[in-house]
Parts: structure tokens; C-alpha cells; sequence
């Protein structure tokens, strides 16, 4: 029996350039150092003998020089055994870090049990063998499991579980969780699941998702520790490792724990009536709880506001931008539409010329349409948001 821990994708200098508070997105960046000390307690906690990390621990490969020292530093501190392989952000072809002097030095000097496998072969430890599918490039169209076809089988221990560790998508599930500021939309590096020798495997640790999936008894993606994207779906999870206890020829048990510290949320809302931008406040206060400043919300909001609603809807705006991590704001289908009393209010302002001949130009414009209609609803948003504040 080997039990282990199943990591991937930690992203380690990831850039998050939809974040434009550079305070807020160096916190986010923070948390995906973080997260290794958790998964360090969580290896002591099981009594776990390793960690694999399946492709993919480093962002680029060309990480700075400060990541590479600061994500070293903590992977010695982590007090067990870890063992990698590049994936097709960090591969390990022409250019990338792997082979640097610098990064050699900071792997001996700061983490001394930790090793990046770049040959695909078979690496038996005490209790379990290993059996790395490294990529040596971004993108192949070659399985990067082709080598577990040939005749390795009979040179390694009959007795200990054999763990494969790749990182790719997979036949008939492409991983393709990537959201629109992603820069990858293209299955590569596939790996034929149903073309493995099955009875020769014990269990398969995948990366390249980064939400956690249990494709069969045997292969998983852990998902990303911490994630780093909000879900698609409702059944999309992330921010987990999976503690796995294999055994030569039977089923691995695995078990879920989370791990992540950040929370990215979603919130969708339709504007009416009756869903006003108070509603949708108490709403997200609610999946706020709690949570503090630790979150990032992607807000998608439709509907029908009045002027008044849409000063409460962009004071709002403005408050959880203060509070939060992240807000990442979808509001095209919001339209704006003053309703009668507020012309009256304006058109007919009581004394003040200006006023009145400003809001009539103004309403003349919205029955313009195209930009006309879009330049004098703002206008009369700033005139109803000045006036309402005198």
C-alpha cells in the first residue's frame, strides 16, 4: 500500500491580469504560494509518503527569478517528498527553465527531496513506481502516454502500485474549462485512456484540468489547488488534492479534501420590478458571509433599471470593487430606462431653466436610438445623480 497525495496545475506566477488592483492581485498570487504549506500539513496529516504534482507547477517557462526562489523555499518546507512533471506551461523543451542553472541551484539549495521527472521511465521508490509522462513541448499531437504501450512492465517491482503521473486531456473530455481570458481554447496533448495497459496500472494522476473530475476507478484530475478561475458550471470544483491509497492490483481509494483559501464566486441577476439592485444587494451579501475579503465575483446582471436603480446598482458596483478581490462585471444587457416621473423631474424642474431645456434636449436624443440614445442616458444619469445629491 502507498499513500500519496495527488496535486496539479499550482500556476506558480500566474500573472491574473484581470485584476487591476496591483495590492489585490499580488494577494491572489500569494495564495497560490500559500496553498503548498497546506499541502504540506495535508501530506503529514495522512501520512503520506509523496506528492506528485502533475504538470504545470510553474506558470511559463520563463518564471521570475523571485517565484522560482519563493516556491522552492516552501516545497522544502512542505516535509515530504515531491515529484513532478513539467506540463505544457512549464514544459520542458528549448527555452524553458528546467535546465537553467539558477533554477537547478534553488531545486538543490531550498528543496532537496523535490524532482522533476523529464525522462518517461519508470522511477521506483520504496513503496510505489512511478511512471512520468513528461511534455517537452506547449503542444503535441503525439500521446505523451505512448511509452506505457512498450515492455516496461517486466522490469519494474511486481509488487508495488504503479502510478502514472501526465498531464493532457483525455479522449472524449477535453478539459476545456478555460473562460474567456484564457489564451488556450484547443485540445492538445491527448491521452488515449482505453489504449493504456489497464491491468498493469494501479492509478493515473492527470493535470491539465483544473477543476477536480474522477474519469473512472483509476484516473482523476485533482484540479488545481487553488483556484485560479471562476466555474462554468455547477458541477465545476476546484481548490482540492486528492489523497490516494494505492495497492497493486486493486482499486486506489481516494479521498477529496479542500485546500483552497479563495473563493471565486458567481452571481447571476435579472432586473424588473420587483428584482431591484436592493435585492441583488441582500443577495450577495448573503453569498458573502462570512467570507471577508477573500473572494472574487463574476457578476452577470441583466434587465431593466430606471435612473434611480441604476445610481443603486453603480454605488453598488463601486462598494464590492472596494471590498473584494475581483469583481468581474457583465452588465451589457442591463438596459436603462428613465421612468416617467423622473422626466418630469428634470424636464420640468421647478424655476431652473437650465435644467429644463438640458432635460428636454437630452430626452429628444433617446428617441434618436443608436449612440444619441446611449450619450443622453448617461448625461441623464449624471444629472440625476448631481441633482439627487444637492
Amino acid at each position: 500500500m502507498a499513500t500519496f497525495i495527488h496535486t496539479a496545475d499550482w500556476h506558480l506566477g500566474k500573472p491574473f491580469a484581470g485584476i487591476v488592483d496591483p495590492d489585490k492581485q499580488a494577494e491572489v498570487r500569494k495564495e497560490r504560494i500559500e496553498v503548498l504549506t497546506r499541502l504540506g500539513h495535508l501530506a503529514r496529516k495522512r501520512d503520506a509518503e509523496f506528492v506528485l504534482v502533475a504538470g504545470d507547477l510553474f506558470d511559463s517557462i520563463q518564471p521570475t527569478k523571485a517565484t522560482v526562489a519563493q516556491a522552492f523555499e516552501v516545497i522544502g518546507q512542505m516535509g515530504v517528498p515531491i515529484y513532478a512533471i513539467p506540463g505544457n506551461h512549464d514544459h520542458a523543451g528549448p527555452g524553458g527553465h528546467w535546465g537553467q542553472e539558477f533554477v537547478q541551484q534553488q531545486m538543490a539549495h531550498l528543496a532537496p527531496d523535490f524532482k522533476i521527472l523529464l525522462e518517461p521511465q519508470p522511477v521506483e521508490l520504496d513503496s510505489a513506481v512511478i511512471l512520468p509522462c513528461p511534455l517537452l513541448e506547449k503542444f503535441t499531437n503525439t500521446d505523451p502516454t505512448n511509452w506505457l504501450r512498450g515492455d516496461w512492465a517486466g522490469k519494474v517491482a511486481a509488487d508495488k502500485p504503479r502510478v502514472v503521473l501526465a498531464h493532457g486531456s483525455v479522449w472524449n473530455f477535453s478539459g476545456a474549462d478555460l473562460d474567456d481570458e484564457s489564451e488556450e481554447h484547443r485540445p492538445a496533448n491527448q491521452i488515449d485512456l482505453d489504449r493504456l495497459p489497464s491491468e498493469e496500472l494501479d492509478y493515473v494522476a492527470l493535470g491539465d484540468w483544473h477543476g477536480l473530475k474522477k474519469l473512472d476507478g483509476k484516473c482523476w484530475y485533482s484540479g488545481t489547488p487553488e483556484p485560479d478561475r471562476f466555474p462554468k458550471g455547477e458541477e465545476y470544483q476546484s481548490g482540492r488534492a486528492l489523497v490516494v491509497k494505492a495497492q497493486r492490483g486493486e482499486l486506489p481509494g481516494v479521498l477529496e479534501e479542500p485546500t483552497a483559501q479563495l473563493q471565486w464566486l458567481r452571481q447571476a441577476f435579472i432586473f424588473d420590478a420587483e428584482q431591484t439592485p436592493a435585492l441583488l444587494k441582500e443577495m450577495i451579501d448573503d453569498l458573502l458571509e462570512g467570507l471577508g475579503q477573500q473572494c472574487l465575483l463574476d457578476l452577470e446582471l441583466s434587465g431593466e433599471l430606471n435612473l434611480t436603480g441604476r445610481a443603486e446598482l453603480d454605488q453598488l458596483v463601486v462598494n464590492l470593487e472596494a471590498l473584494l478581490l475581483r469583481v468581474k462585471l457583465n452588465q451589457a444587457a442591463v438596459k436603462t430606462t428613465p421612468d416617467k416621473e423622473e422626466l418630469l423631474a428634470h424636464t420640468e424642474a421647478g424655476g431652473n431653466p437650465l435644467i429644463e431645456s438640458v432635460a428636454n434636449r437630452l430626452v429628444e436624443m433617446l428617441d434618436q436610438g443608436g449612440e444619441q440614445e446611449a450619450l443622453a442616458l448617461a448625461a441623464l444619469n449624471q444629472l440625476h445623480a448631481a441633482r439627487k445629491d444637492d
